[in-house]
């Protein structure tokens, strides 16, 4: 058998296979045949293993709007991607004074340097995401084998509020830049001042601000990220987060929708 070299050929590939004489096996006349064996190449594309929301510059992370390692100590534990077929729930969007600032991409055998441009951002607040505007581009920062299980930890950053009470869908282009074999498409969401107090609608009303005023907390005993009533994540409690959840207040018509995606 003789076969082409993987490493330097993309797609299907042929091999020459040729029987000895007097082998005892035939492939019919002549005593040779080419074959073409499925490509192998696939099985070894990178993968998106996580994504992770982060509340970038806030008391987390040194109140530090640069990507760096200690943006690990931001991350919100109790959100996570909205994924094409899902329906959003609080799981899904934050209520980060701040907006949607940061997010990380796991990426598993990341083959090189990303680029902006490799991942493209729509920002909208309805079941069609193929309506929504063009998002701002990120800043891109890798970080080699800080991700799940060792994969490559992509640092997506935007400026402070520049994405806010909306959602915002990602796809993570496939190129030999990222490895993918296919975009990878996510969403999140923001709704400043919402605490989660119903499971039926994200609008932030006078409830959320009675909430966040029956949950104080002080350098004494300062909260951690887990908190849906910290909504400016300075781990404090107090009269600021209940105006900012007065200055976002929303109604059926301004509210983040809790969309369902294709």
């Amino acid at each position: 058998v003789t076969p082409l070299d993987d490493a330097l050929v993309e797609g299907p590939e042929t091999v020459v296979v040729t029987l000895a004489a007097g082998s005892g096996y035939t492939i019919g006349s002549p005593s040779s045949a080419t074959v073409t064996i499925a490509d192998n190449d696939a099985a070894q594309a990178a993968q998106v293993v996580a994504v992770r929301i982060f509340y970038n510059n806030s008391a987390f992370d040194g109140n530090n709007p640069a990507a760096n390692a200690q943006d690990d100590r931001a991350i919100a534990p109790d959100k996570q991607p909205l994924l094409p077929g899902g329906t959003a729930s609080f799981a899904n969007y934050t209520s980060y004074s701040k907006g949607i600032n940061g997010l990380m991409v796991d990426i598993q055998g990341l083959p090189g340097a990303p680029l902006p441009a490799d991942f493209v951002g729509t920002v909208g607040n309805s079941d069609t995401p193929a309506s929504w505007a063009p998002a701002p581009a990120p800043s891109v920062s890798v970080r080699a084998g800080a991700g799940v299980g060792g994969a490559a930890r992509v640092t997506l950053i935007w400026p402070d509020n520049a994405i806010q009470k909306t959602w915002l869908r990602v796809a993570v282009q496939a190129n030999g830049r990222t490895g993918l074999a296919q975009p990878f498409v996510f969403y999140v969401g923001n709704a400043i001042g919402e605490t989660g107090n119903s499971a039926r609608d994200a609008q932030v009303t006078a409830i959320d601000q009675l909430l966040i005023r029956n949950h104080p907390a002080s350098f004494l005993q300062p909260v951690e990220l887990l908190s849906a009533y910290d909504i400016n994540r300075d781990r404090l409690v107090n009269a600021a987060d209940v105006l900012l959840a007065r200055i976002h207040a929303t109604g059926p018509s301004t509210a983040l929708r809790l969309i369902r995606v294709p």
